[in-house]
C-alpha cells in the first residue's frame, strides 16, 4: 500500500526546472515594477484613470500565468488588474516582454 501511495505522489509532483524558476522569479520582478510605474504615473497626474496596486499579489499571478497554455483563456479575479498574468504568459505590456 505504502508503494502505491508514494508512486501516486510522485506522479503529481510538477518539477520546475531552474531556468523556469529564474524566468518566474524575472515576471515578478516586471510585475513589480511596471506596477510601481503605473502608481508613479497617477500619483503624478500622467495617468488619468482608476488603478488598484497589485502589489503583494505578483507570485500569484505568475504562478498561474506560467502554467496556462497558449490557447487557454484569462480572466483575472476580482480587483485583480492582470499585469503579472499577461507578462507571465508573454504579453506585450509597455514594451516589457520576455
Amino acid at each position: 500500500m505504502d508503494n502505491i501511495a508514494e508512486t501516486r505522489k510522485q506522479e503529481t509532483k510538477m518539477a520546475i526546472g531552474k531556468e523556469d524558476l529564474i524566468l518566474m522569479y524575472t515576471d515578478m520582478i516586471r510585475t513589480r515594477k511596471l506596477d510601481e510605474l503605473m502608481i508613479l504615473g497617477l500619483a503624478n497626474g500622467r495617468i488619468g484613470s482608476f488603478y488598484h496596486s497589485g502589489q503583494g499579489s505578483e507570485a500569484l499571478a505568475v504562478a498561474v500565468g506560467s502554467a496556462l497554455n497558449e490557447d487557454d483563456y484569462l480572466l483575472p479575479h476580482h480587483r485583480g488588474h492582470g499585469i503579472g498574468y499577461l507578462i507571465s504568459k508573454c504579453c506585450m505590456a509597455f514594451g516589457v516582454c520576455r
